[in-house]
């Protein structure tokens, strides 16, 4: 692209027809872009640009940057495991007239470890802004799925992975059949998961037979309805019975053909699916955490009183 641009993104409406005016979409910032944005899209990114003095010796003039900011990513290590801020190299210098391309790093301000590349295309437009075209990023594009997720998932991990691409692609359709695929099968090795939390949480006996009798149940909605005495309150989200959540929402897409709708409702169910494999190993590892402390208080405990007597 040789020229400069024209604004798209400056002007509040394009006319249509005599009388008629349709709204242009407003710039989004940088950071929503590098965030949310999928590889092979491109958006018009407002003042994005920023011109700075030549500061080498005997240069005039100025040069053109990218404002890149520090923007938040799910880091993969085993010190992280979640959401963390990134920063990127600061203002790398582009060309202000032409289109450019640049690569981008990004290194997670926590551990200092896990780093995210994106290859871009910039664009200059008028007033700092300008079209950016996402090449691509490494690693992959969205949040990566926790392992833990993965082994429990077993045979089934394979359609779970195939669902997350189909919803980071926009195919509603698509993601909710193969998550309803996912769950449906699998249910009862999560509500095994459930009952190792409720026998290790020292539950009542009616829910733990509850729970166990709904695991060996081929159908959702029977294992839903033996469940009558509630889940641990630990396993809960924001007081809902996620299992509950889970089964009205697939029901609820098996009578909707929208693919919007569909794609809204797959993100639920993988969010509500990776939040509760999260808690029910949070919970085990806690307690197992707990109880290796209270077995080396006690061992303690006894060093000092077998000191003391044989003293």
């Amino acid at each position: 692209m040789g020229a400069m641009e024209k604004p798209e993104g400056s002007v509040v409406t394009q006319r249509r027809g005599a009388g008629e005016a349709a709204p242009i979409k407003a710039p989004m910032s940088l950071k929503e872009f590098l965030e949310k944005v999928e590889p092979g899209r491109s958006e018009v990114v407002g003042a994005a640009l920023s011109n700075r003095p030549n500061s080498s010796m005997g240069a005039s003039g100025y040069h053109t940057v990218l404002d890149l900011p520090s923007i938040q990513l799910y880091c993969t290590t085993d010190t992280c495991a979640g959401p963390h801020y990134f920063d990127g190299p600061g203002e790398p210098r582009v060309d202000g007239k032409s289109a450019s391309w640049l690569f981008a790093t990004y290194v997670c301000r926590h551990c200092k470890t896990m780093r995210k590349t994106f290859a871009l295309r910039i664009a200059p437009l008028a007033e700092g802004n300008c079209r950016i075209f996402k090449l691509g990023e490494a690693f992959p594009f969205g949040d990566p799925i926790p392992p833990r997720v993965l082994d429990l998932l077993g045979d089934e991990k394979e359609y779970f992975k195939k669902g997350v691409r189909a919803e980071r692609d926009g195919l509603g359709i698509g993601a909710f059949t193969y998550y309803r695929r996912v769950v449906e099968n699998k249910k009862g090795a999560i509500i095994d998961q459930f009952v190792k939390v409720a026998e290790r949480l020292g539950a009542p006996a009616e829910m733990i037979m509850d729970l166990k009798a709904a695991s060996k149940e081929t159908q959702f909605t029977k294992a839903i309805s033996t469940i009558k005495h509630g889940i641990p309150d630990s396993l809960k989200i924001d007081s809902h019975n996620p299992l509950l959540l889970l089964h009205d929402a697939l029901s609820d897409g098996m009578h909707v053909q929208e693919d919007s709708h569909c794609l809204e409702l797959a993100s639920s169910i993988r969010l509500v699916l990776v939040d509760t494999v999260n808690r029910v190993q949070n919970v085990l590892k806690d307690n197992a955490e707990l109880k290796a402390g209270v077995a080396k208080l006690l061992e303690a405990q006894r060093s000092r009183a077998n000191a003391k007597a044989s003293g």
